[in-house]
């Protein structure tokens, strides 16, 4: 697996840096739950909220080995031919795991 932290108000790179908003107040909530957005205009990217409610704080999914679900998941990714390129990437990884409406 790799993660990618991002520490809200005060990191310019993470999408609460500026404050709560419709947009991000699921990272201002209960960790746990899942922040899942749009980038690019084609791929959705997988966050965990990671900080205490009240408090910014996420981490990016950034890639990950899937164990279970590997023909589904060749199904929704036919282009990737080894199991390690699944999930390989944010969009990847969201493709794979089919986290938008069929």
């Amino acid at each position: 697996m790799e993660v990618e932290a991002y520490l809200g108000v005060g990191d310019r790179a993470a999408h609460s840096w500026r404050g709560p908003t419709h947009r991000t107040r699921v990272i201002f909530g209960a960790p746990g739950h899942a922040y899942v957005y749009f980038i690019y205009g084609m791929y959705e990217c997988l966050n965990f909220v990671a900080e205490p409610e009240g408090m910014a704080g996420c981490v990016l999914i950034r890639a990950l080995e899937p164990l279970a679900g590997l023909a589904t998941m060749r199904r929704r990714r036919p282009k990737a031919h080894r199991p390690e390129d699944l999930a390989s990437g944010p969009g990847k990884l969201t493709l794979a795991m089919a986290s938008h409406a069929n």
